[in-house]
């Protein structure tokens, strides 16, 4: 009888195995596989990747819907961890704090061009490729912390850069960081390409500012939140990590619909 028990015990605690392992394959195939196109070099990395920000998003949706917080402010938290605090400058590249008409930024100066005087490259970016660009183009690279969603609407960050642009485009600030003035670039990646193209434009029609942005570097901009039906969309609309419902929600979560069709009246 015991060794009866036993085996029934035995056979209970494999099924359970079983079934846990099961779920967990599904789990695993839902959030980790996807059907990438042949082009992509690193399918893998690219399906961790997406798989991870695909939790932390559900996570934060699932926190919002019981109040617990605003929405994307779990997103939030979880980019937060690798941030790195305060300036941290090495041999190679030179990383100060400071402000450009009121708007806080971090400047990343390449110190090669201490020992061989020149005028360098100047470029506005996002800040995980900041060190490596100034490196790499011995320039110098300008980080705009510009305030961001949900506790700024737009267009608060439209203006922190355009202000933040003009305070950089003086011949004060030129002669500091020994800017060229000809070789002025302006650039960011997914909602600050937006921002890149909103200031590289404003700053062209502006005839007060005699200086401009020479190049605009565009990383898969976010030009515009009105439309996702476009043929981008309909091809990349499942395409990780900016598949198309989590851009619409996205662009819901992130400005106030308010402020933006009373600007686009207003700018239009």
């Amino acid at each position: 009888m015991s060794f009866l028990c036993s085996l029934t015990e035995t056979i209970i605690i494999m099924r359970s195995v079983l079934i846990v392992a099961i779920l967990l394959s599904i789990a695993a195939a839902y959030y980790i596989y996807l059907p990438l196109p042949s082009t992509i070099s690193e399918p893998w990395k690219l399906m961790f990747m997406d798989s991870v920000l695909r939790r932390v998003m559900h996570v934060s949706f699932l926190a919002h819907g019981l109040g617990l917080s605003r929405p994307f402010d779990i997103v939030k938290y979880a980019a937060s961890w690798d941030e790195i605090k305060g300036p941290q400058s090495s041999p190679a590249i030179r990383v100060t704090e400071t402000s450009f008409g009121g708007v806080q930024a971090q400047v990343f100066e390449s110190t090669a061009a201490d020992q061989e005087p020149h005028l360098k490259r100047e470029m506005q970016t996002y800040y995980l490729q900041c060190w490596s660009m100034a490196e790499e183009l011995d320039g110098v690279v300008i980080s705009i912390e510009y305030t961001l969603a949900p506790e700024a609407h737009f267009p608060d960050q439209y203006n922190e850069a355009v202000q933040a642009s003009k305070h950089i485009l003086t011949a004060e600030v030129l002669s500091l960081y020994s800017f060229d003035p000809k070789r002025v670039a302006v650039s960011g990646d997914s909602a600050g390409a937006n921002l890149a193209a909103a200031v590289a434009q404003q700053m062209a029609l502006d005839s007060s500012d005699p200086i401009k942005f020479k190049v605009q570097a565009l990383l898969y901009p976010a030009l515009q939140a009105l439309d996702f039906n476009t043929p981008s969309y309909q091809q990349n609309g499942h395409i990780p990590i900016l598949h198309r419902p989590l851009m619409a929600r996205f662009s819901v979560g992130f400005r106030s619909f308010r402020n933006y069709t009373r600007w686009l009246k207003e700018n239009l």
